[in-house]
């Protein structure tokens, strides 16, 4: 009799019902997945508060106050980029740079545009590019990162 009941009961449940250990693993399996899925998301919260930290740091360490002047971060550009020249001596600088930025730390990052011969004597329009620090402890310039390249 218990047989029957038994079998009686098993046909009478639909075929997508679950027992409930069934239910348990299957909700244990899809909170596992979840919780995989935020490890990653909090790994990237992390590396994004680390980088915010490190750029505040940095913003931190710049000096803003004002140092040099900004003719003449342009005026001291003009030598480095003249020793670059072909022929120098023919070097002819516009009366203001072309972008003249105080980017902190006693820096100054010009941009600026210099006509001068090239080998074959013809003049040329160049522009370059420096980074002039100004030291206030000597009252003197010095030049970082210069590059000259010719106009297109």
């Amino acid at each position: 009799m218990k047989t029957i009941i038994v079998i009686a009961l098993a046909l009478a449940l639909p075929a997508h019902a679950q027992t409930a250990e069934e239910m348990r693993r299957e909700i244990e399996a899809e909170y596992d997945r979840l919780k995989a899925e935020q490890k990653p998301a909090a790994a990237e919260r992390d590396l994004v508060e680390e980088a915010r930290e490190n750029a505040r740091r940095i913003r931190a360490e710049v000096d803003m106050t004002p140092c040099g002047a900004r003719g003449v971060a342009y005026v001291m550009s003009q030598a480095p980029v003249r020793a670059q020249l072909r022929a120098p001596s023919t070097a002819r600088f516009p009366s203001s740079p072309v972008a003249a930025n105080f980017i902190g730390n006693c820096r100054w990052y010009i941009i600026g545009e210099v006509d001068a011969q090239n080998a074959f004597g013809a003049m040329l329009r160049t522009q370059y590019t420096a980074t002039m620090e100004y030291h206030k402890e000597t009252d003197r310039w010095s030049a970082h990162e210069v590059e000259v390249m010719p106009v297109r």
